[in-house]
């Protein structure tokens, strides 16, 4: 599996410079030198992410040119380049996480038995003669603010997020308060704003950067209903207690809300596979590129959802509920997508039948965007349908164990 995910990345990066580190990588990965291989294929998705920065950053709705001729064959190459470098930078990431599950497997196999003692480091062996260094604390915020700053992709960044956060969805403006954190998606980037207090004055939702504190121009509040309707806004809660959020309030309703899993059954939260065997099916990385790509289309709603049925239903061994609860987000976004395919069509109508004015060059800008639209939505829908199936191989195998269990 991981060999076929190597020559998939290199046929993607074929005369580049990455492709020389990969064809090491895939050396040291074969040579089960799978730490040494990790930490190879991270650099090259660095160096990789910043030689494309630029080619990324571009934004095809404000792509010009001197020769209206020779915009749309500008257009369709910048799209094409761009489709490339973001199925490459998703199949590192893809190659990464199988590479460090054989590191956690093969830590696994090489732990040593209960009763082995392994010797003190210095650090150690000072410790257990007076007490023990404590670390210093580090601040939650910091912590966010460091790891989203470094992140140079969209799935870094927002790794760094769900790693220090939990994302919550809003439902309207009156659900967001002086002080709270946000994440905002605009045009496949991620922004994190800070409420001003009053939250809201003059019907607009004053923020500033919660980055560096500054200011930022108020948002009128048509537009943050609009980006909540199409999980563009979300409200971000830092996971650890006395972060500088200081809302400790809604820290209380999030575990009021959710159940307190140590109190529960242990045995209606098991599962007849093990994680090793969930995660050669379906792992949490599949969620994540769906949520990738959820948020890049625009036209998914409940976002946050799929975040949930990860960590809660997946992680937990809940499938079937899993399944469920995919299965009606996909309907839902199969429902957008044909709305969306059909108002295009009555664009293009009225665009022929001239209700409509458009320059050539303003329709050739349109139909660009919309053509890079329609392969964000098809990408969507393709990791719809791998979560789907991957859920359901997993449902089926523990059928299989199961009906095996009965027949011994």
């Amino acid at each position: 599996m991981a060999q076929e995910l190597f020559d998939d990345l290199y046929r993607l990066l074929r005369g580049s410079q990455a492709a020389t580190a990969l064809v090491e990588a895939k050396s040291l990965h074969a040579e089960e030198k799978f730490g040494e291989c990790v930490t190879l294929l991270e650099r090259t998705l660095e160096r990789y992410a910043q030689s494309r920065e630029f080619t990324l950053g571009k934004d095809l709705s404000h792509v010009e040119a001197i020769q209206p001729g020779k915009l749309d064959k500008e257009t369709k190459r910048l799209v094409r380049k761009q489709d490339k470098a973001n199925d490459a930078l998703e199949q590192f990431q893809e190659l990464i996480e199988k590479v460090r599950r054989n590191v956690r497997r093969t830590a696994a196999t090489h732990k040593p038995a209960s009763g082995a003692t392994l010797p003190l480091t210095t650090a150690q062996a000072e410790s257990t003669f007076g007490e023990p260094p404590q670390p210093p604390e580090l601040d939650p915020m910091n912590a966010l603010q460091e790891q989203f700053a470094q992140g140079t992709t969209f799935a870094q960044k927002q790794e760094a997020i769900e790693s220090h956060c939990e994302v919550r969805p809003l439902h309207s403006t009156s659900e967001i308060q002086e002080g709270d954190l946000l994440l905002a998606i605009s045009d496949g980037k991620q922004y994190l704003l800070r409420v001003h207090s009053p939250a809201i004055h003059e019907e607009t939702l004053r923020i500033c950067s919660a980055m560096d504190g500054s200011p930022m121009k108020p948002l009128p509040l048509e537009k943050v209903r609009l980006s909540i309707s199409r999980s563009k806004l979300h409200l971000l809660i830092l996971k650890s207690k006395g972060s500088s959020l200081g809302d400790t309030t809604a820290a209380e309703d999030r575990d009021q809300a959710m159940p307190d899993l140590q109190t529960q059954n242990p045995s209606e939260y098991t599962s007849k596979l093990s994680i090793q065997q969930r995660d050669q099916i379906l792992d949490a990385g599949a969620f994540s590129q769906l949520i990738d790509a959820a948020q890049r289309s625009g036209i998914v709603p409940g976002i946050a959802m799929i975040i949930q049925v990860r960590d809660c239903e997946f992680r937990l061994g809940k499938y079937h509920q899993a399944l469920q609860l995919i299965e009606s987000l996909l309907s839902a976004f199969v429902g957008s997508a044909t709305q969306r395919i059909q108002r295009l069509k009555r664009e293009e109508q009225d665009i022929s039948s001239g209700r409509v004015k458009m320059s050539p060059k303003d329709m050739q800008a349109k139909r660009a965007r919309d053509n890079k639209e329609s392969e964000l939505i098809e990408r969507t829908r393709t990791r719809f349908t791998r979560v789907l199936e991957g859920i359901r191989a997993i449902i089926h195998l523990e059928n299989e164990k199961e009906l095996g269990g009965i027949s011994k």
